[in-house]
């Protein structure tokens, strides 16, 4: 996408805006999925959403074991 389909959608983001962002690293939150041995869950800190996916995946938890997420996934 341009910026001129960004614009046809209604978007004030100009040139300039973009010319002047900077991407910025930041340390990840660190979880080691329970159920799932030998995997953590790197994902982005608050205020991203990454403590919600922690919250989901401990919800899911108690539904389905967390392996048998992973390997309906990679199916």
């Amino acid at each position: 996408a341009d910026l001129k389909d960004v614009r046809s959608i209604g978007s004030c983001i100009s040139l300039t805006d973009l010319k002047d962002y900077r991407a910025t690293e930041v340390k990840p939150l660190e979880v080691s999925l329970p159920g799932v041995k030998g995997y953590k869950l790197l994902t982005v800190p608050p205020p991203a959403g990454g403590a919600a996916l922690i919250n989901i995946l401990n919800i899911l938890k108690g539904k389905r074991s967390l392996s048998s997420l992973i390997a309906l996934q990679s199916s």
